[in-house]
């Protein structure tokens, strides 16, 4: 990870910080959010030119993302400035705490950054605030892989403490090194909140699922579909459930969950082509009428070209249904009027030999008097 260069006019041994920091700001917000402000205001202050998220978190005893969220939370409290260019940071802006006095009494609309796992050379300076950008979810691009010392520090607060064992209980079994470095992505990287990563666990193993590469999905898809509470976890999978439980039906399939490769296919006609329930169903269907098994490639072949052909409803689909009948008996009248013209023509363009009968009939007569004689 590149620099970032720290610069200041003053060197001083000391860090000043304002009171209405102290008196407003900081007992509202999170200790790890403090401590990142802090210690960056001293790296300005001291004219440090030896500055990295990797090296803050180190230095305070965090993780990479909670350095990028608390520039996000102070960026959100107009109290600092982050500039991006390309998804990177360019510049860090120390606001002047004297002109935020307003956002105490009128709120205005707030940036929200957008951190990137790669940060340039960034020059950090106190600047005025720029126009507010739109809102975006701070969170690492990449799956990031967390060292020993970065789960130790995690594994000493009680909440984590608390999933860790209630994840082994519904698991049974002791986890791996792995295991923990994908249950703090979930709330580390992908921004769940421990109580939903909780029901997680529990709901995907309730369904008979204890394969944590299983569960990473769910809870990358929860993270895509912004669930942050418990109620919209359960929402959301009771949904899930019955939209591919009612597919599976209608395939003739029961009691079985449905893989990674087959959620793709059935999100796909629901959420893409945007086909209502009772269309995928007629589908699953024809397939089986067809093919005799629940092949969903299958099903998304017919559901495909009727798509491309913008059928949409069930009424389309019947009429569609209807003119491919019309048809078929249309080439079969065409195909059977074509074969009986071919049958007439092979007799009548027949080779007629051409016979004089009265030369057979005189060759007859000769024939017998010939027999007569020899008699």
């Amino acid at each position: 990870m590149s620099g970032i260069a720290l610069k200041s006019q003053n060197i001083h041994q000391h860090t000043l910080v304002n009171n209405l920091f102290i008196d407003h700001y900081m007992p509202q917000a999170n200790g790890d959010y403090v401590k990142v402000y802090l210690y960056i205001l001293r790296l300005v202050v001291s004219g440090s030119q030896d500055f990295t998220i990797e090296k803050v978190a180190k230095q305070l005893n965090l993780i990479q993302s909670d350095v990028l969220r608390a520039l996000t939370y102070w960026a959100q409290q107009k109290l600092i400035e982050v500039t991006f260019e390309e998804d990177e940071i360019v510049a860090i802006g120390f606001l002047s705490l004297e002109k935020t006095q307003d956002i105490l009494t009128k709120p205005e609309p707030v940036t929200t950054l957008k951190p990137s796992s790669t940060h340039n050379n960034t020059e950090v300076k106190a600047e005025p605030a720029s126009e507010p950008k739109k809102k975006k979810q701070a969170r690492l691009e990449r799956k990031p892989q967390y060292s020993m010392e970065e789960m130790a520090i995690y594994a000493e607060q009680s909440d984590f403490k608390e999933l860790l064992y209630i994840t082994e209980r519904y698991m049974q079994k002791p986890l791996s090194q792995a295991d923990v470095n994908m249950l703090l992505g979930f709330i580390d990287w992908l921004g769940l909140p421990i109580e939903v990563v909780e029901y997680l666990i529990e709901h995907c193993v309730t369904d008979g699922h204890r394969h944590m590469n299983y569960i990473e999905k769910v809870a990358m898809d929860w993270s895509e579909q912004n669930i942050r509470t418990v109620e919209q976890a359960k929402v959301y999978a009771e949904q899930f459930n019955k939209n591919y439980y009612r597919i599976f039906r209608a395939l003739g399939v029961a009691n079985r969950q449905p893989t990674p490769n087959q959620i793709k296919y059935m999100d796909k006609w629901i959420d893409e082509y945007n086909f209502a329930l009772e269309v995928i169903e007629t589908a699953c269907e024809k397939t089986i009428a067809a093919i005799n098994e629940p092949s969903l490639p299958y099903v998304d072949t017919i559901l495909s070209k009727w798509y491309n052909k913008g059928v949409k409803s069930p009424e389309a689909v019947a009429e569609l249904d209807k003119q491919y009948k019309a048809n078929k008996t249309k080439e079969r009248s065409e195909k059977a009027t074509t074969q009986n013209t071919a049958t007439k023509n092979r007799f009548h363009n027949h080779s007629q030999r051409d016979y004089d009968y009265d030369d057979i009939e005189k060759k007859m007569k000769d024939l017998l008097k010939k027999k007569s004689s020899g008699a």
